[in-house]
């Protein structure tokens, strides 16, 4: 029975020291068995005798091989150390800095919810003013936010200001080499005009916009004019100009500033102002 029981204990020993060596070969494995698919080292496995006599040889060729390899340099295990803990620290430092990044990136997804949608949404009430105005000139016209090819790239966001003239084109992008000065006179006029309904400002001037437009369209744009800028209490609004076509319509909120100067005109103290809003007043288009 004594020696039953001692064989039994080394059976269990036995089992336990396989099953630790078992442990140690997965862990080296990276926690793979030979029978996986993805076991790292199958072909030197598979190179292995297949026999225990065999196998066991193979081992202490192996050993001795190792008995009499060169111990090393001290400093070069050293430097190994070192570099092993100067890669852990690096590795620390990369996990820290994408989680960082994670948290800026979703306060920077936050910040621009919280105004990218609002001002498409004002660019498209400006556009729907501005495409109607450019259709009663017989014209096409849109607006849109320009990202400048990158939605991350604020720098480069603006706003693109597309028009057609003529009923043979396609809506092009204003610039000063595709459309003449008139046109883009015209265009810059309406797009003030667009703002005046939809953002709120003091004041808005503008110099000699007509300057440079056919007749017809100068008539257009300075009804449009008129109507925009006295139908809402929306600021003021000035035109600079030195001349106007003969009979523009006005109204009662638009006062017209005649500018006179030079050594040949008369003193304004000698100017017979109720004479001139008697004429005003009598005159018939």
């Amino acid at each position: 029975m004594a020696t039953l029981e001692n064989i039994e204990n080394l059976l269990t020993r036995a089992k336990s020291t396989a099953k630790e060596k078992l442990l140690e070969a997965k862990q080296s494995c990276n926690n793979k068995l030979p029978q996986d698919p993805s076991f790292p080292y199958k072909e030197e496995f598979e190179a292995l005798p297949t026999t225990m006599a065999a196998l066991m040889e193979h081992s202490g060729e192996l050993q001795t091989r190792i008995h009499f390899m060169d111990k090393g340099d001290d400093q070069v295990i050293k430097e190994y150390e070192e570099r092993e803990k100067t890669i852990s620290k690096l590795k620390a430092d990369v996990n820290n800095s994408s989680s960082v990044n994670k948290q800026m990136e979703d306060k920077m997804i936050q910040l621009r919810e919280a105004w990218l949608p609002p001002l498409e949404e004002l660019l498209q009430g400006i556009g729907v003013t501005f495409g109607d105005m450019f259709a009663k000139m017989g014209c096409a016209g849109e607006i849109k936010l320009d990202k400048g090819g990158s939605d991350e790239d604020y720098d480069k966001y603006g706003i693109a200001i597309l028009v057609r003239f003529r009923d043979n084109e396609l809506l092009q992008q204003l610039t000063r080499h595709t459309q003449s000065g008139g046109e883009r006179a015209l265009t810059t006029a309406i797009y003030l005009m667009s703002l005046q309904l939809r953002v709120t400002s003091p004041f808005r001037c503008v110099d000699e916009i007509n300057q440079g437009m056919d007749p017809i369209n100068e008539r257009k744009m300075f009804q449009l004019l008129v109507k925009v800028t006295t139908d809402c209490d929306n600021g003021q609004y000035f035109l600079l100009t030195p001349k106007l076509l003969s009979k523009l319509d006005y109204n009662p909120k638009i006062m017209v500033h005649t500018i006179q100067n030079g050594r040949t005109i008369m003193n304004y103290k000698k100017w017979k102002l109720n004479k001139f809003l008697e004429c005003a007043r009598n005159y018939t288009p």
